[in-house]
């Protein structure tokens, strides 16, 4: 798996919603690359192969009940100009210097429910006058998630903002396909704590690139028999929170103490 294009900048914060008694939320680290222009207007990749895509009902309490009250707030109404969009990708640009994706994620959840995303990263390169150019790749799972995002970024007399900043997005140069299957970027992992332990699951994951893809990991109390719900989520589905799941699965998926389902993603 290509792990050169996901190595960009990973930032964790925490998104800004309660965090219920007797969980533990890790951040981590930041990690950051610069690629050369031909890498931020890559247009599309293939699809990762297709993993295991069943998923149960979450019992887990974590902090989805605050992220599920404001999705339920609103709707967003396309704009019938842009319902003939195919496109599933866009790019935000003019970013405040610094900004990382945690704080881009965030901010597409304060308008959610947004959509689901397949990828996303931060790309950076060199301008001509060696100035820092930095987008922010996003490829949502249908188009109409795209067009709302472009909608947002684009209303008159309002826009989208990071970090009090009004920032430009478009649709990229290059148009990606929908991408349907079961999935989001969050990931819940359930059964003793020693298997759902991070230092466990790092040995699972082999210490891959997936530590690049980890905004935040919130755990839940050990229950009786010492089982534990962790839930970890990533910046994104494809490279991200299926690649974990797919191998949590390999390793544990015959045993019935072992559960893995996916969450609800705050942008949705």
């Amino acid at each position: 798996m290509p792990s050169s294009k996901h190595n960009a900048a990973k930032v964790a914060q925490q998104l800004g919603t309660p965090k219920p008694e007797n969980e533990t939320v890790t951040s981590f680290p930041i990690s950051s690359t610069t690629a050369n222009f031909s890498n931020v207007w890559s247009g599309p990749e293939p699809d990762p192969a297709e993993v295991d895509q069943d998923a149960l009902e979450s019992t887990t309490a974590l902090y989805h009940d605050a992220i599920r009250s404001r999705a339920q707030q609103h709707t967003i109404t396309i704009d019938p100009a842009l319902r003939a969009n195919d496109n599933c990708s866009v790019d935000i640009y003019d970013l405040p210097e610094g900004t990382n994706l945690s704080q881009v994620l965030y901010s597409i959840s304060q308008h959610s429910p947004v959509g689901h995303i397949y990828k996303c990263e931060l790309l950076e390169a060199t301008g001509c006058d060696s100035s820092a150019l930095r987008v922010v790749r996003i490829r949502f799972k249908t188009p109409d998630s795209a067009s709302i995002l472009f909608q947002i970024g684009n209303q008159s007399g309002s826009g989208f903002y990071i970090d009090g900043t009004k920032v430009r997005v478009r649709f990229t140069r290059l148009s990606t396909s929908a991408y349907l299957a079961e999935g989001t970027r969050v990931v819940v992992f359930r059964g003793p704590k020693d298997i759902v332990d991070t230092d466990n699951l790092k040995r699972v994951w082999g210490g891959s690139f997936l530590w690049d893809q980890v905004e935040k990991v919130v755990q839940g109390p050990v229950r009786v028999g010492g089982v534990q719900e962790v839930e970890w989520c990533f910046f994104e589905f494809a490279w991200g929170a299926q690649v974990a799941k797919s191998l949590f699965e390999n390793a544990y998926g015959r045993r019935e103490d072992c559960l893995s389902w996916y969450g609800v993603d705050p942008c949705a």
